[in-house]
């Protein structure tokens, strides 16, 4: 690592990898191995590497991710700057534009036309962009938002010893949503730091894998809402999601 001096320790959580990471990381010094046996999901393995650490600052990286040259100190530098409890920065893609690093928080609307297949239709794209503060200029300083990514995000220990670690009902996806909602309800300071830069270059896609990871994008809305929302709300959400599903099922199904 380029910024040894401020990691003090690393730990690699491999959640049943079927390639060779195992071997890679043994060969690596100063680094922590958990093997989990199974797939944990996101949440669950996150946790398990949480409670592992013993620093009061803990950044969650993908294993996705590839970390620029100053990234961590500049992540750093700008919790200190805002006095954040919560950082996160730019999440940029192989092609050099940048993934969604930080949201707004979910509303009826969003779940309904964001979180569903009618994002696809132009006239409701409006939605996902005020999802994603794409209606306003992209930042070039830190600025407190709803949520960051949790693709690479820096938590003070003091967080997770307020409001709980991730929520591992969450398998894959809105765990960080719900992670920085909660803690934004306990008063506490979520801020995106656009000068820390790290690639992201997201999972290689195969029919089966898109097959789980709709199962559990489905299974993490649902469960968003329904832990979020009122009763009323989620009468509404829950019909929407589930026709929404079985669209998505019949879809594959003729084409």
């Amino acid at each position: 690592m380029c910024e040894s001096n401020r990691i003090k320790e690393v730990i690699v959580v491999d959640n049943y990898s079927q390639d060779k990471t195992i071997e890679i990381v043994k060969k690596s010094k100063n680094t922590i191995l958990i093997s989990n046996k199974v797939n944990l999901g996101f949440a669950k393995g996150t946790n398990v590497g949480i409670k592992k650490s013993k620093g009061d600052k803990i950044l969650v990286l993908n294993p996705d991710t590839v970390i620029s040259t100053g990234s961590i100190g500049k992540l750093l530098n700008c919790q200190t700057r805002l006095n954040a409890d919560i950082v996160g920065g730019k999440l940029l893609k192989n092609n050099g534009s940048i993934h969604n690093s930080f949201v707004r928080k979910p509303d009826l609307l969003t779940g309904i036309f964001d979180f569903t297949n009618l994002r696809k239709i132009i006239p409701f794209d409006f939605f996902h962009k005020q999802h994603y503060y794409l209606h306003e200029k992209y930042p070039n300083k830190g600025i407190e938002v709803d949520a960051v990514s949790g693709a690479y995000m820096l938590v003070n220990r003091e967080v997770f010893e307020s409001i709980g670690l991730f929520d591992e009902n969450f398998f894959m996806y809105l765990e960080d949503i719900d992670f920085c909602v909660r803690a934004k309800q306990s008063g506490l300071k979520v801020v995106f730091c656009p000068k820390s830069v790290i690639l992201h270059e997201g999972g290689a896609s195969s029919n089966n894998a898109d097959k789980i990871n709709h199962k559990a994008w489905s299974d993490s809305r649902k469960y968003y809402f329904s832990k979020h929302f009122s009763k009323v709300e989620n009468m509404v959400i829950q019909k929407v999601f589930i026709l929404d599903d079985n669209l998505t099922v019949l879809w594959r199904k003729i084409r």
